[in-house]
């Protein structure tokens, strides 16, 4: 009889603390995801920053961005390079046409620029875009 109260009580203990781990789990998951949404949009930034330099572009700076964009319910990776180049945004993204992903090019609105890239009043700046799916896609960063 003391031994089946025991069993009892240890599937009844189980069964609490079932929805604790599977929520912990479930946090775990979200976080982790995030990490590594985050480190891929950096390795993705570097890569890309690296493709524009090897195309002849002066990189003026960089940003990576990792989260809605506003299309949907997924977390998306965009990595912004701004560079100096006489060439028209259409030539630019068809030099970058290669690269894994949606390039997009055009000429930056002033809120996009610091003090330091508007230091010559901003000319010649085209910025540079690189879309991709994160690869936690569907974390909580998405909605």
């Amino acid at each position: 009889m003391k031994k089946t109260k025991k069993i009892a009580l240890g599937i009844f203990a189980g069964i609490l603390a079932l929805p604790v781990v599977l929520i912990v789990l479930f946090i775990l998951f979200e976080v982790i995801g995030a990490a590594v949404n985050h480190a891929a949009g950096d390795i993705q930034t570097k890569k890309f920053a690296g493709a524009v330099r090897d195309e002849g572009f002066e990189i003026v700076s960089t940003d990576t961005f990792v989260g809605n964009s506003g299309n949907g319910n997924h977390v998306d990776l965009i990595s912004c390079v701004y560079v100096r180049s006489d060439c028209s945004p259409e030539e630019a993204a068809a030099r970058l046409s290669e690269c894994k992903g949606d390039v997009s090019a055009g000429i930056p609105d002033e809120d996009d620029l610091t003090d330091a890239e508007l230091s010559d009043g901003g000319e010649n700046l085209l910025r540079l875009r690189l879309f991709n799916s994160a690869p936690f896609s569907d974390n909580i960063e998405g909605h």
